[in-house]
């Protein structure tokens, strides 16, 4: 660690504090310097894909796109329209690392939020976003991790879980496994397709969008309040 380094050649005393404080706010000002590769894999995912984030009033940060389904969807459910409210979702887990996207938020003052799964993963992007990101308000209150683990466990641990297994057994046409642990899995193996329905049902009831992960109801409400 370059930081770590040059502390050991301040002399200790009321000089080599003053230093060691200009080199932490240089330290913190440099986690949020976007470099010309990062710039690059931003540039071309946007030009690509979701050219509009760059002309978003605030960014909510998900991993992929069964994340950006539901989120959308609940939402709706709750009566919080994300374009009115110039919010725009990056799932960011396939189309570079979300370090980078929030680190190009704080640099260019946009408000953001982001929603990660509790495994090893998730974990990364949050571990990520700190060490790029040193705020005042800290990155716990903007990066919030699932409870439960990654989606499918977060969702079969709440109170969709009964509205989930039905949409499953609808997609597959067939029951869910017997054993409990098996139901991720199955879940898993449908990702994008059990989200989609399941996002089609969030976006028309709100007593369903209520029911959903804490973690993205709690997104949902900071981002569009945000300032």
């Amino acid at each position: 660690d370059p930081y770590r380094d040059l502390l050991q050649c301040f002399p200790r005393n009321s000089k080599g504090r003053e230093l060691e404080q200009l080199l932490r706010k240089m330290r913190n000002r440099s986690g949020t310097i976007v470099s010309e590769a990062e710039l690059r894999s931003l540039e071309t995912w946007a030009r690509r894909i979701r050219g509009e984030i760059f002309f978003a009033s605030r960014w909510l940060i998900v991993e992929g796109p069964s994340d950006y389904l539901v989120v959308h969807a609940m939402a709706h459910g709750l009566d919080f329209d994300l374009d009115k409210y110039g919010v725009s979702v990056i799932d960011a887990q396939n189309n570079g690392n979300p370090a980078h996207f929030a680190a190009l938020a704080h640099e260019f003052g946009i408000p953001w939020m982001a929603v990660f799964d509790r495994d090893p993963a998730g974990l990364d992007y949050k571990k990520g976003i700190e060490q790029r990101i040193t705020s005042p308000e800290g990155i716990g209150r903007r990066c919030l991790i699932h409870s439960e683990g990654d989606l499918e466990e977060e969702l079969l641990a709440g109170d969709l879980r009964e509205d989930v297994i039905n949409v499953m057994e609808q997609l597959t046409g067939r029951r869910a496994p017997a054993r409990d642990g098996d139901i991720p899995k199955w879940l898993r193996g449908y990702k994008t397709s059990y989200a989609a329905r399941l996002a089609a049902r969030l976006r028309e009831s709100k007593r369903m969008a209520e029911r959903g992960p804490k973690a993205f109801r709690t997104a949902i409400e900071e981002i569009v309040r945000a300032e």
